[in-house]
């Protein structure tokens, strides 16, 4: 099993410059790049619907029992919130 001490050993010196450099610039911007600290959504784009159902509801099997047509059927359902721009 390598360490990172044996895998830098292992790299030449331009490597490990470069490596390094990767790092520390992971470390100053892994934080800024947080999922809340993106979720900034310009004037204009936000959402116009706003989804009722997770994914598509399927009939219930007293529904099915009482009517086999609607075994295939899905319902997906949303809300407008505000006028589509």
């Amino acid at each position: 099993m390598l360490y990172l001490d044996n895998v830098l050993s292992a790299v030449t010196g331009q490597w490990q410059l470069i490596l390094g450099l990767v790092f520390m610039a992971l470390v100053i911007f892994l934080p800024a790049l947080k999922a809340a600290d993106r979720a900034v959504i310009p004037a204009g784009h936000e959402p116009y619907l706003r989804l009722l159902t997770r994914g598509a509801e399927r009939p219930s099997d007293d529904e099915v029992a009482a009517n086999p047509r609607a075994a295939s059927a899905r319902v997906r359902a949303a809300e407008r919130i505000r006028e589509a721009a």
